[in-house]
């Protein structure tokens, strides 16, 4: 569940640091709302190719606590790979590709 969250904070972390520095008229072009932090989700878990990530998914799921699923971060974060997960292993490749 901390490597999910990490990878949200880098996301985050990254995109900041390319929009550092750059202005624009209309900041609030800048938010990056769910989707496309799913899609940005979606790239990751696609190519760090991890072979059994259904089962560090069902782990993750078992061994964490109502709390962490619904109300914290580590909820935000673990249902959008949660989604990524479902959309992967529910559309052809060719189709996420």
């Amino acid at each position: 569940m901390n490597c999910v969250f990490n990878i949200s904070k880098l996301i985050e972390q990254s995109i900041n640091e390319f929009w550092d520095g750059v202005s624009v008229s209309n900041p609030d072009k800048l938010i990056i709302d769910g989707d496309n932090i799913l899609m940005l989700f979606l790239y990751i878990v696609l190519k760090a190719k991890i072979p059994a990530m259904p089962a560090y998914m069902k782990l993750m799921d078992e061994f964490s606590t109502p709390f962490v699923k619904s109300m914290s971060r580590f909820g935000y974060c673990f249902s959008t790979f949660e989604i990524a997960m479902e959309r992967i292993y529910s559309r052809p490749l060719d189709e996420l590709i």
